[in-house]
């Protein structure tokens, strides 16, 4: 997801977040989220499908979150050859449903490569071998610079919302002949031959932020409670006080 600030990036992930809540259970979809940008993802910790939520200032729990992913990529390819499958989709036919795709989304793209450049090699096999075993990479950032290209080079998809540099438009999402973007929140294209331009949704209805924060709250709340079934694991980080029992 790309675009100039304040342009609808992380309403549009939060709003990707919520429709993945209210559509598919922790069973089918749990999450992960690297949040670099303002931090307000953290809101969604409730929902019974996010496994953690790491601000970029929480060096510890990246580095546990990054383990993590590794750690389940590769328990997935060992399952997924003694299957002999290639996708997830294959292995929930002809195996079951005891697996759910995994989603690492991270909220400013660029800030997380300039705070952890040793992730580097992480992202680009998860951009790069994620998807075939369910685990999805999605991100946002204000422009294509900052992204490394062989992360952009495996990702198939992306949103454009307005953007700085005009020339980014062919590169992220194709060529925009004919296609005016209007200046309209939440109006963006999606990458496409041609592009095809869509609004947005947004994730809550309500006049201000703080009134559609205090409504999605209350819904997460109320999802969390309801829901009995299996949840994410959670990152394994220390705890701030370790007591002797």
């Amino acid at each position: 997801i790309y675009g100039a600030p304040t342009t609808g990036k992380t309403t549009l992930l939060k709003t990707i977040f919520l429709s993945l809540g209210l559509n598919f259970t922790p069973d089918d979809v749990q999450i992960y989220v690297i949040d670099c940008g303002g931090w307000s993802t953290s809101i969604f910790s409730t929902m019974p499908h996010v496994g953690g939520i790491a601000m970029d200032c929480e060096s510890e729990k990246i580095e546990k979150l990054e383990k993590l992913l590794l750690n389940e990529l590769e328990a997935r390819k060992k399952r997924f050859l003694g299957c002999h499958v290639s996708s997830l989709s294959a292995y929930r036919e002809s195996v079951g449903n005891d697996l759910a795709a995994w989603i690492l989304a991270v909220d400013n793209f660029p800030a997380l490569f300039e705070l952890y450049p040793e992730m580097e090699n992480t992202l680009v096999t998860l951009a790069r071998d994620g998807a075939a075993y369910g685990i999805y990479l999605l991100y946002t950032a204000n422009s294509s610079n900052g992204v490394r290209y062989k992360v952009q080079q495996n990702i198939k998809g992306a949103v454009a919302f307005e953007l700085m540099d005009k020339g980014d438009y062919t590169s992220l999402v194709g060529r925009m002949d004919g296609i005016f973007l209007e200046k309209i929140t939440g109006r963006a294209v999606v990458k496409g031959k041609p592009p095809c331009m869509f609004q947005s949704a947004i994730y809550m209805a309500g006049e201000t932020e703080t009134e559609r924060a205090k409504k999605l709250q209350e819904l997460l709340g109320r999802m969390n409670a309801q829901w009995k079934g299996r949840r994410p694991e959670r990152i394994p980080v220390m705890p701030e006080t370790v007591r002797m029992e």
